[in-house]
């Protein structure tokens, strides 16, 4: 007697098989749905994280543009304040009111304390 003699053969699944759809009742497909529903699972959560991590890069470029807009924003704004609280061009606003700069250094005041 061969050592093969007391095993059953081989089931084998063929290509025409697969194509013609009668693998779904092989027994072997039926003793690995578990794992095949298992491996699906798992496919369709590597989707799912690939997705939103996606989501989330396009999130945080955006955030960033935004914040490059702000950031250029506020150097203008400073810039413009800057320029704005210079002494030169404070007389020249000065001077379109019609306010003219003293000839005279100012007084400085001194309050006497009363005694009460």
């Amino acid at each position: 007697m061969s050592a093969t003699g007391n095993q059953p053969p081989k089931k084998t699944v063929s290509f025409a098989d697969f194509v013609r759809g009668s693998i779904v009742g092989h027994e072997l497909v039926r003793k690995n749905i578990p794992f095949l529903l298992y491996l699906t699972a798992l496919g369709l959560l590597a989707i799912t994280c690939s997705h939103q991590t996606d989501r989330k890069i396009r999130e945080i470029q955006e955030k960033s543009a935004q914040l490059n807009r702000l950031e250029s924003h506020y150097l203008e704004t400073k810039s413009a304040l800057m320029q704005w609280g210079r002494e030169s061009r404070i007389q020249e606003r000065a001077l379109e009111r019609g306010l003219v700069p003293s000839g005279k250094p100012p007084i400085k005041l001194e309050i006497q304390p009363t005694d009460e």
